[in-house]
């Protein structure tokens, strides 16, 4: 299996978007709920995340089968930290792609100039906590109970590395 990191093109968006969408429908990893991002709000979002960030593919033959993102803060007081955003189809799990993802994303944020980034990841998905420590971001804070999937509350964590 070759795995290729790369930024993304606009010629990805679509896969991108079923990325995306596969990992929203197992409900244990993003915010986001089946259905609160139309396509379009996807491709914007990447669209601005290529001009203002950081927005890398993993591509296994030919196809798209993850992302990671870091998007500078809005302000002018926080543009110099990062929130990353990180995603692996499920069928493409456990090879090390997401280690490939984040070692490049993080190598280009400093390239960029950001002094840090963070994320939040749910308590729950002990895999992405142990590979984000793994990679030298450290726990910052814990929201108690602050995500429900189902009728499960559970903390999210937040991580953060400095550059």
């Amino acid at each position: 299996m070759s795995v290729v990191i790369r930024p993304i093109e606009e010629k990805d968006i679509r896969e991108h978007v079923e990325v995306l969408n596969s990992v929203i429908q197992e409900r244990e990893y993003l915010m986001y709920g089946q259905g609160e991002l139309t396509p379009q709000e996807i491709s914007d979002f990447v669209k601005k995340t290529m001009q203002k960030g950081i927005m890398l593919v993993a591509e296994v033959d030919g196809r798209v089968v993850g992302w990671c993102d870091i998007r500078p803060g809005e302000q002018e007081k926080n543009r110099h930290v990062g929130i990353m955003g990180l995603g692996i189809h499920k069928e493409h799990r456990g090879r090390g792609i997401g280690s490939k993802l984040v070692e490049e994303a993080l190598k280009r944020a400093k390239e960029k100039n950001l002094a840090k980034v963070e994320l939040h990841v749910f308590a729950t998905n002990a895999k992405a906590h142990a590979l984000y420590k793994k990679l030298g971001l450290e726990e910052e804070g814990r929201q108690r109970r602050s995500v429900k999937i189902g009728n499960r509350l559970i903390d999210s964590i937040l991580m953060g590395k400095f550059l």
